[in-house]
């Protein structure tokens, strides 16, 4: 069984412990002590895991007895619970959130209550709720049928929920964008660019560890509406890498080079200050001049083979690391088979240690059968983006196409647990309720006086808007570049993505200029976190954001393909299966529950492992504080 990386470190630190001149009694105290509290840590994670393994296998049961409904998907007579389309009452009380009128004949009503272990979050803990993103069409021939089947999964979620309280939102996100989440909530954020196949529990669950090597074409040729989307693409890469993955940027037109100069030759960890680097850095350039594709090809690849040997990827007994170019062009001048077998087809072609995955981009192009043959050729997929709103859907399908290996072996369901991320819940009066691993935007000033309003019967809800300055994101991001006071760029980045306003990143700065003044964490979440009313200062609600680890495994597609058989020695034939990702089942942990059940009453500096408890709370603190 894999153990949370939690559980490791803990036990790691303590060997370590141990090998210094500590008294043998205390010693054993102390062995004592960390042994319970790593039990006990265990059996609260083993619960998590085997939550999301229930989901997992009811998931794969019922895709598999699903039959797609006759006729057209938008003539099927279907109901279900929408987040963001359904009409929403609280506490008996009906609450629409816009000028639409509710949509009846497709979707249930949402009656929801205020729930204390979910935050004092409207919630109805008997019924999950469909989350469908802005770019996908919920009654498409690729959403209606994971709607349809996924209805099953409310039996499980009810089941872990009341086997374990203290389960947080369980969660199935499927290939096609659809997300069935439990409890039902009301989700509202405007606009909505949530999409559950972009999260580091999607991903990681997907997808091993994996270098990518992403090419963007900026040629002559690439003006206008091709440079546009050759930019939407890229970006949408990257936002798929998560921490375990190593990545770079090139430019190529008839010279190549690296969109962030200062890692050159190299492959960079895929941290979110790295990402928001790259992401910054493919705006900076135009397209101009002609495209050398050998040039960049070769490049590419003799920086990925450096690495295999770096880490002991042996092509010649298998052994192969997982890696990807990416390339985003709107044509290739030519074919390049003989480019391919010498650098990425080993052992008489019987290997590829390279997946090469081709991204055409623009409406009228040429020579599409090369940069298919590109694709297909090295074990990669080829899509072709039309327009700006296909980049995104266009883009994720290279996930699918990963995941094969993994899909195909059908046995193993690795789990994964992510880094930890800050996430906030909170009441939005005016927006609505979100959650689910949103490390979105929090309550401002202008959301206080909103709270204040409603709660007083002054002003309905549905009369209230949000009037936001379109400038406040020029000023933040120069707030962001004087942010040189933090020892860690992590640190940096995440409370510059959660700032909400130029103010709260202001107050930020005095705050760091004058740090040595105070260390009131009380001081601190007032200041620059959440702004809070007088009863919840009387409650003392205090740090809005917490930090949270997921757990995720992968789903697979057990149906077999009848239109694709093979004939057996006996005549028979056998139908092949269908090697198609189903979707990833996850449930989320707050490190604060961790820290529960690490006993910290316990904790003080008379004995080693307590010392190291101290030590392991500190590591987790996105500050580094130890209270």
């Amino acid at each position: 069984m894999k153990e949370h990386p939690v559980v490791v470190w803990l036990c790691v630190c303590f060997v370590i412990f141990t090998c210094n001149n500590v008294p043998s009694a205390a010693l054993d105290e102390d062995t004592v002590l960390l042994d319970a509290i790593v039990k006990n840590v265990a059996t609260m994670l083993n619960h998590k895991m085997d939550a999301v393994k229930c989901i997992m296998a009811a998931a794969e049961d019922a895709a598999e007895e699903f039959e797609v409904p006759p006729g057209k998907p938008k003539d099927v007579n279907f109901t279900y619970y929408s987040a963001k389309s359904s009409a929403t009452f609280i506490d008996g009380e009906f609450w629409n959130h816009t000028k639409d009128e509710p949509n009846t004949k497709w979707y249930h009503s949402l009656y929801l209550s205020p729930d204390p272990h979910f935050y004092g979050i409207p919630v109805n803990t008997s019924h999950s709720v469909i989350h469908v993103p802005t770019n996908v069409y919920d009654h498409s021939v690729e959403a209606l049928p994971s709607i349809m089947w996924s209805e099953a999964l409310d039996e499980v979620f009810v089941q872990n929920y009341n086997s374990d309280p203290a389960l947080s939102w369980q969660y199935f996100g499927t290939h096609s964008g659809v997300m069935r989440g439990f409890p039902a909530i009301s989700w509202r954020q405007d606009p909505d660019l949530f999409d559950c196949r972009s999260r580091n529990w999607y991903i990681e669950a997907t997808t091993c560890s994996k270098d990518m090597i992403i090419l963007m074409d900026i040629s002559g040729s690439m003006k206008g509406l091709r440079h546009t989307i050759a930019k939407l693409t890229v970006s949408t890469l990257l936002s798929t890498l998560s921490n375990n993955d190593f990545f770079n940027v090139f430019f190529f037109n008839n010279e190549t080079h690296e969109v962030v100069p200062c890692f050159k030759d190299m492959l960079v960890q895929a941290t979110l200050e790295n990402v928001n680097l790259f992401k910054e850095g493919i705006t900076k350039q135009l397209p101009l001049s002609t495209t050398n594709f050998t040039t960049v090809m070769v490049t590419a690849f003799e920086l990925l083979e450096r690495y295999r040997v770096m880490r002991g990827c042996n092509d010649s007994e298998g052994v192969q690391c997982n890696q990807a170019i990416m390339l985003v062009t709107d044509g290739l001048p030519g074919n390049l088979t003989e480019l391919f077998e010498r650098y990425n087809w080993k052992n008489n072609n019987t290997v590829i240690p390279v997946r090469v995955f081709t991204f055409l981009v623009g409406r009228e192009v040429t020579k599409v059968r090369e940069i298919q043959w590109t694709a297909c050729l090295n074990r990669g997929y080829y899509v072709h983006i039309h327009y700006m709103y296909e980049a995104k859907e266009q883009t994720l399908k290279y996930i699918d196409v990963i995941a094969r290996p993994l899909v195909l072996q059908g046995t193993v369901h690795p789990i994964s647990w992510t880094h930890a991320y800050a996430d906030t819940t909170v009441s939005r009066p005016d927006k609505g309720f979100h959650t689910l691993t949103c490390p979105s935007l929090i309550t401002s000033y202008f959301d206080r006086q909103v709270t204040y309003l409603t709660q007083t019967d002054k002003v309905p809800p549905s009369q209230l808007k949000t009037k936001l300055d379109p400038k406040w994101c020029l000023n933040v991001k120069a707030a962001v570049n004087k942010l040189l006071l933090f020892q860690d760029p992590k640190v940096t980045d995440w409370l510059a993505e959660v700032m909400d306003s130029p103010d709260k990143m202001e107050q930020l700065l005095l705050h760091e200029r004058n740090k040595g003044l105070y260390f009131s964490q009380r001081k601190e979440d007032h200041l620059y976190i959440k702004e809070f009313d007088v009863e919840e200062e009387e409650e003392g609600k205090f740090q809005a954001y917490r930090l949270m680890t997921s757990v995720s495994i992968p789903a697979f597609d057990r149906k077999t393909n009848r239109n694709n058989q093979t004939q057996l020695l006996d005549g028979s034939y056998l139908p092949t299966r269908i090697a198609s990702l189903l979707g990833v089942a996850g449930t989320d942990v707050a490190l604060d529950d961790i820290e529960k059940r690490a006993w910290p009453y316990k904790v003080n500096f008379k004995s080693g492992a307590e010392l190291l408890l101290v030590s392991y709370l500190a590591y987790i603190r996105h500050d580094g504080n130890v209270e």
